[in-house]
């Protein structure tokens, strides 16, 4: 686990990027593509376009990045022979490169740079924290969960995402042979979204377990997931309104209607979150599920009685910020859970710590 000596890679597509001189286009037109764009401007490395072939381009789009604009060309209409700019892929999966790659075939430079702000792990943070990192990797029950430690720090660490892009676990968005949920469980899931994991819920094991709450404080997302299921599986699936957190309270959120909505104190409304530890319904949980934006750790103290009483099987994401996952770890580790790490995505994003 000695990443602490290796080549960043952000830094070395920047160098050959610069060297070689030649204007950028970046295929992608996202919040992703976006920090990509940044970065290269911020270089001062000439950037040319951005490309895209879905129907979010739209006619004489643009789109202004560090205060400059930039136009946008749809793919159909990009002249694929010409060499005379390099191509950076400006989606977050890893695993269209290749197809990026056949596309713009007659480029010289065609790569993928990770400099999404979450996704960077400085060298201080490593070098200063490496003992902590060691002995998660020690107490982690498989191999797969071990690889996975080491392919997520070098990603965050170097910004080369091809090792925990070929991690990613199967096509399902938890690992349910792990979680193992039966008839009889009580669930939480936190950041309910559109009720897309309690689908996958029902298409894996071919039922629901007994209750789910399914939280979701976002009231668009909320009225999709209602709209999702019949009304005899509604008899099992609680939505609520609202978030998780250490405490009952009211907090500021920015609601989207997409996945990107979370708690931010300069949020564009108030949602209410409740402790689970508070309420009386909770009280025989069974499995927790959670991705909430980088909340995990505050929800995960307000449930420490159910954590300590029930031992529920634990599913959190640890990838919205550098710190989640150590912190999680160990506010985790003194409950006595066996712990397992799996990737579910092919990017520096759906990193998931299982405590069972």
């Amino acid at each position: 686990m000695n990443f602490l000596n290796i080549e960043n890679y952000r830094s070395s597509i920047i160098n050959d990027l610069k060297k070689d001189g030649r204007k950028v286009v970046i295929y992608g037109t996202g919040k992703f593509a976006c920090s990509v764009a940044e970065v290269i401007i911020n270089n001062n490395i000439p950037l040319y376009c951005f490309v895209d072939k879905t129907e979010y381009y739209y006619k004489d789009k643009t789109i202004i990045v560090c205060d400059n604009e930039y136009k946008c060309i749809l793919l159909k209409d990009m002249d694929l022979e010409q060499t005379e700019y390099n191509v950076i892929y400006g989606f977050i999966e890893y695993d269209k490169i290749k197809e990026c790659r056949d596309i713009f075939k007659s480029c010289k430079y065609v790569d993928y740079l990770d400099v999404y702000p979450s996704h960077i792990m400085e060298y201080d943070y490593l070098k200063n924290n490496s003992v902590a990192f060691k002995e998660l990797y020690s107490v982690l029950k498989d191999d797969e969960s071990k690889m996975v430690l080491e392919a997520y720090l070098h990603a965050r660490y170097t910004g080369d995402v091809k090792a925990i892009s070929q991690l990613k676990h199967g096509n399902t968005m938890y690992d349910w042979e792990l979680l193992d949920i039966k008839k009889e469980d009580i669930l939480i899931e936190g950041g309910a979204y559109v009720g897309d994991t309690i689908l996958e819920i029902k298409n894996q094991y071919g039922y629901l377990p007994e209750e789910i709450y399914a939280f979701e404080p976002d009231s668009s997302n909320l009225m999709q997931l209602i709209n999702a299921f019949l009304p005899e599986e509604l008899r099992k699936i609680h939505p609520i309104a609202a978030g998780l957190y250490k405490e009952d309270t009211i907090l500021r959120f920015n609601e989207f209607g997409n996945l990107g909505s979370s708690i931010s104190e300069n949020g564009n409304c108030e949602i209410k979150a409740y402790a689970l530890d508070g309420h009386e319904a909770f009280i025989n949980v069974s499995v927790i599920k959670m991705d909430i934006e980088g909340s995990e750790l505050d929800a995960l103290k307000g449930a420490s009685k159910i954590i300590e009483k029930n031992k529920p099987k634990l599913a959190i994401c640890v990838y919205h910020n550098n710190q989640d996952l150590l912190n999680i770890f160990n506010f985790l580790k003194p409950f006595g859970y066996d712990f397992f790490m799996r990737q579910h995505s092919c990017s520096c994003e759906e990193t998931v710590l299982y405590a069972i």
